[in-house]
C-alpha cells in the first residue's frame, strides 16, 4: 500500500513538531545539566588544589608539556 499526500504531510508535521520541542525544551534541559555539572567539576578542582597547597604541599599542574608547581606562598614564608 502506497502512502497517500495527507499521510506524508501528517508524518512531515509529527517530525517537525518533535524537532521543536527537542529544540526548545529537551536540549535546554540537558545543556544545563551539562553546563552545572561542569561548573561543579571546576569548582571541586580549584577547591582540591587550595586545599593541597595550603598543606604546604606542591601541586603540579600539567597542561601538555608544561607542567607547573604551585604552592602557597604562606608555606614559603614559614621556612
Amino acid at each position: 500500500m502506497k502512502p497517500n499526500k495527507t499521510q506524508i504531510l501528517t508524518g512531515i508535521i509529527i517530525v517537525l513538531i518533535l524537532f521543536i520541542i527537542f529544540m526548545f525544551a529537551v536540549k535546554p534541559f540537558v545543556q544545563n545539566k551539562l553546563n552545572e555539572q561542569y561548573n561543579k567539576g571546576v569548582s571541586d578542582a580549584v577547591v582540591s588544589i587550595m586545599y593541597q597547597a595550603s598543606q604546604c604541599q606542591a601541586v603540579p599542574l600539567t597542561f601538555g608539556n608544561s607542567t607547573l608547581n604551585i604552592i602557597a606562598v604562606d608555606c614559603l614564608e614559614d621556612e
